[in-house]
């Protein structure tokens, strides 16, 4: 992975956080995803990187869920 595509990611990840009231107070929530945020964080990671792609969004996400889940077979 090269460095522009981590911050990508990073970015992707962060953007799909709702925010948290109390930060002070539940930091450890900067950790942890909820459901509906990592469908969120999913479907920005499929649009960036299929970007270009003249596909709809469904493809782009399946696309990749198989990137993902193909280690697992």
């Amino acid at each position: 992975m090269q460095l522009s595509e981590e911050r990508e990611v990073i970015e992707c990840y962060a953007f799909s956080k709702e925010l948290i009231v109390d930060e002070m107070g539940n930091a450890d929530l900067y950790e942890k995803m909820k459901y509906i945020e990592f469908l969120e964080f999913l479907v920005r990671c499929a649009f960036l990187r299929f970007f270009e792609d003249c596909t709809t969004m469904q493809q782009k996400v399946e696309k990749v869920m198989d990137i993902l889940l193909k280690p697992l077979g």
